[in-house]
């Protein structure tokens, strides 16, 4: 043993001492440093307007960090890599010194493995670069600013340093895999060809959805990734080190004995011992690829941490459907604990924090959901960990649109019915399988009830498209039969038609009422139909639900305040339960208060100079307020739409005004204080009684109010929509 590792450190000796005169070391380290100098370039010539959207204080280094890491782990680190281990192994060919290194008194181990070594070893200092540089350019960064108010020089060195490992061990799997190639061909193109070669599939496979969880370039941009337990290495690090484990023993014994057969199979003791050690490396290999699924716990229960930067001390748990709360419980010392006594259904939820911000949960009986919650600048961040860790950082929805949506609207295949229904069925099969695949970076997957649940939100979407295709093709074609897709059938007996679980998604809502209204051919709307047929349902708490979702539907779409007395007149008989009558009566006498022609609610605001201002005072004119915060990024992006819609008004009667919903007012100062248009600027005085008053759940929210006070539409569309422009020429005379 001491002998080989005086060989081994020998011949690691003599690999440094060959290169260093190569220029080998100088590229590695330019292509370790190349993105963080760009993006440090990019950083001061826009470094103005990067502090001007600075909200809360951040920290430069973490920030520079974020927007070059994935660059640098996609392009410039492969790069390095797959350059770094064919030339350290082609000097030898190059030179035709191989075989004369091996009658040297060294063993081919020490030979293979100092090789080996010094690759690393040039990574090693490679990525201590890359950190330095990242340090430097940070300072230079921060030492260029002219506002280092909300600039930080805070460094995470605990951090960092578990993310140098990760990173360091990530590699290893595209290192060997580029070195073996290298060892075994003296053509030094090959080995170059196969790493870019595997580098360039990668944005392929996984545009396809093909990527497998162990690709190379893969495990290597996932060491960005830190662990959801706070573990220093995830599952890809492990992954990484046990593929370089066994690709280095099958490329040294090839190398060692010069062909395969000598290698593996010349003897009976050679082939034992191939399948043993390999055998146990693909079986740990496997083992730890595998996915894991987290425990359900005892008690149904949500605990945490939750700070903010305002005095909040209660936390409640929100039906999402119908606006209930299910629990609520104090925070004392930073700290809450939740327990849930009534049964649970699988499903998404909402978790209220200091009376304005809420975060979505997926959870159910006998769950633990554990959170960190932190308030700052307007801003909810929170990590998610429990029995529902997997299904909380992993999918939520299905929200996207299927490509073959846009087929059946272009009715691109009217008459090759053929081939959308092979697109139609490929596309669905494809979907189920990307959810099925989704993990966490600890490869843990969501438990089988979650996603029977995603599945069947994504069946009902294509059963969605299925209808639609058929309901266009009878348009086109009045005189032919509607094809019929094979997989139809197979896709409508996965979905019932009691499913609590889906009553919040719009895509069931849709199919349940089409299906159950199909054959009424009676002579009224479909919303009386519905109606009917729900209250024909057997008395269950879905059936309650439904009829609390649909109640909320129509007073919300409702056109009059007679309207919405019919409507809630109707609805007050039907439902039976206490819970859903008191959403039913809340909703109704907040959509009839806020609707049009009601007396709008008063508000109370102050301009930058201090100035007092109320609704009253704008009386005689069209106020067109628009409700931000400087914390809301679509509400950045609207605002200038907004302004410019001002700018180029011509009428008098109509005055435009910008309400700042910020608890801070601070924040709203600076961003303000160089606006110049004819929006008038102002601050909401109490945020929290505004946005109860006029029902606001989300910003950006454009409102209304005409010359005597009252209420015109409080939910218009945005300006960047086609129709805010027209709407509001027919509703302002």
């Amino acid at each position: 043993m001491v002998n080989l590792y005086k060989n081994f450190s020998k011949a690691f000796c003599v690999e440094r001492i060959k290169i260093k005169n190569t220029g080998t070391l100088i590229t590695a380290i330019i292509l370790a440093v190349m993105i963080p100098i760009i993006v440090t370039g990019f950083m001061l010539y826009n470094l103005k307007s990067f502090q001007e959207e600075l909200k809360t204080p951040v920290s430069i280094f973490e920030s520079l960090f974020d927007s070059c890491i994935s660059g640098t782990l996609g392009f410039s680190l492969p790069i390095l890599l797959i350059i770094t281990a064919a030339r350290v192994v082609q000097i030898e060919f190059k030179n035709n010194t191989f075989q004369l290194m091996e009658t040297q008194p060294l063993h081919k181990f020490s030979i293979y493995f100092g090789k080996f070594a010094v690759i690393l070893y040039l990574y090693f200092i490679s990525l201590i670069c890359f950190f330095a540089v990242h340090a430097l350019c940070s300072t230079l960064i921060y030492a260029a600013a002219t506002d280092t108010e909300n600039l930080t020089l805070a460094y995470d060195f605990s951090g960092n340093a578990i993310l140098f490992l990760r990173i360091f061990l990530g590699s290893l799997f595209v290192t060997t895999i580029i070195y073996v190639f290298s060892i075994k061909f003296s053509n030094f193109i090959i080995s170059i060809l196969i790493g870019f070669a595997l580098l360039m599939a990668k944005p392929i496979l996984e545009m396809l959805g093909k990527l497998p969880k162990w690709y190379p370039f893969k495990l290597l941009t996932n060491a960005k990734e830190a662990s959801d337990f706070g573990y220093w290495i995830t599952y890809s690090e492990v992954l990484s080190v046990l593929a370089s484990a066994i690709l280095l023993y099958i490329g040294y014994q090839w190398y060692s004995k010069k062909s395969f057969k000598n290698a593996f199979l010349n003897s009976t003791k050679k082939i034992v011992t191939t399948v043993l050690v390999l055998g146990g490396l693909f079986a740990l290999f496997f083992w730890v690829l595998s996915p894991k699924q987290t425990l359900s716990s005892d008690k149904t229960r949500i605990k945490g941490t939750f700070t903010s930067e305002n005095k909040s001390d209660r936390v409640y748990l929100i039906d999402a459907i119908v606006s209930d709360t299910i629990a609520q419980t104090t925070v004392k010392d930073a700290a809450f604990d939740m327990i849930i006594t009534q049964d649970l259904p699988l499903g998404t939820y909402l978790l209220r924090f200091d009376d304005t911000f809420q975060k979505e949960i997926i959870m159910g009986k006998n769950d633990l959901v554990e959170l960190e919650v932190h308030i700052e600048g307007g801003e909810l961040k929170a990590k998610v960990n429990g029995s529902r860790l997997a299904e909380n950082n992993t999918i939520t929805s299905v929200n996207f649109m299927p490509s073959v949506a846009f087929f059946i609207d272009e009715m691109s295949f009217k008459d090759n019915t053929q081939l959308l229904e092979d697109r139609f069925t490929t596309e669905y099969n494809d979907e189920i399988k990307n959810i099925s695949s989704s993990y966490t970076t600890d490869n843990y997957v969501p438990r089988q009830d979650f996603m029977d649940l995603k599945k069947k939100e994504l069946t009902v979407k294509f059963l969605n498209l299925y209808t639609a295709y058929q309901e266009k093709y009878k348009l086109y074609y009045p005189d032919k039969e509607q094809p019929n897709f094979k997989i139809i059938k197979e896709l409508k007996e996965k979905v019932g038609f009691s499913e609590r679980n889906l009553l919040s998604n719009a895509e069931y809502s849709k199919y349940f009422k089409a299906a159950i209204i199909a054959k009424d051919t009676s002579a009224v709307d479909e919303n009386t139909k519905y109606i009917q047929a729900i209250n024909k349902l057997p008395a269950t708490d879905f059936k309650e639900r439904l009829l609390a979702i649909q109640s909320n539907t129509m007073l919300r779409e409702a056109n009059s305040s007679a309207q919405m007395d019919t409507i809630y007149g109707v609805y007050k008989n039907l439902i039976q339960s206490e819970k859903y009558q008191k959403f039913l009566k809340s909703n109704y006498e907040n959509y009839k208060r806020l609707s049009k022609g009601t007396s709008a609610p008063s508000i109370d605001a102050t301009d930058a100079s201090g100035k007092k201002y109320q609704l009253e005072d704008f009386k005689g004119s069209y106020v067109l307020i628009d409700v931000w915060a400087t914390w809301c990024g679509p509400c950045k992006q609207e605002s200038p739409k907004f302004e410019q819609y001002a700018n180029n008004n011509k009428k008098a009667n109509i005055k435009f005004v910008a309400l700042s919903i910020d608890k801070k007012i601070d924040d709203w100062l600076i961003d303000v204080k160089n606006k110049k248009s004819k929006v008038l600027q102002l601050h909401a005085d109490n945020y929290k009684a505004f946005t109860s008053a006029y029902q606001i759940m989300g910003i950006p929210r454009f409102m209304l109010i005409g010359p005597e006070g009252n209420i015109i539409n409080i939910n218009l569309p945005q300006p960047s929509d086609a129709n805010f422009e027209e709407i509001l020429n027919s509703a302002i005379k």
